[in-house]
């Protein structure tokens, strides 16, 4: 079992992602994947690592394959992929840092579901769900103050 080699659990965790990142030994630009409901926290992170991290915050709708395509073909010039939010955009951005070969981050704003820190998707394929191999995260960003009390479009 492989486990994240960084977690990082504090109430304003999100403010140290770029040191995470650093940590990591990660370098060049990232694709920051979220929802329409975590959009406001993947454009937070992407202004808060900007000093020393390129990166492009992108919103997708649902988890399905062809969601998971789009994002690894708008990773093909990535270093990274930093999945922010729920099960959707979590397992999405995962399953496509598999397919783009390249590195993966989670942060989750919601502690619902175990997918924040496994190495398996739940996507959408041919109208069901399928639990496809992934690959674990390098490392998880728990932001404390979200998942003690999560904003309530979030529930």
């Amino acid at each position: 079992m492989l486990l994240p080699r960084v977690v990082v659990m504090e109430h304003d965790a999100i403010y140290g992602t770029a040191n995470v990142l650093q940590e990591l030994k990660l370098d060049g630009e990232g694709l920051i994947v979220s929802g329409p409901n975590t959009y406001k926290f993947g454009k937070k992170i992407e202004d808060i690592i900007a000093d020393k991290y390129a990166a492009t915050t992108l919103t997708i709708g649902s988890a399905t394959i062809e969601e998971v395509e789009n994002v690894a073909n708008q990773s093909t010039d990535k270093s990274f992929i930093i999945g922010v939010g729920g099960g959707k955009s979590i397992d999405t951005a995962k399953l496509a840092s598999v397919k783009a070969k390249i590195p993966f981050i989670s942060v989750p704003t919601a502690a619902s579901h175990d997918g924040i820190a496994s190495s398996r998707s739940s996507i959408h394929c041919k109208d069901k769900p399928h639990s496809i191999e992934a690959q674990t995260p390098l490392a998880v960003v728990l932001i404390r103050k979200l998942l003690l009390k999560p904003p309530k479009d979030f529930l």
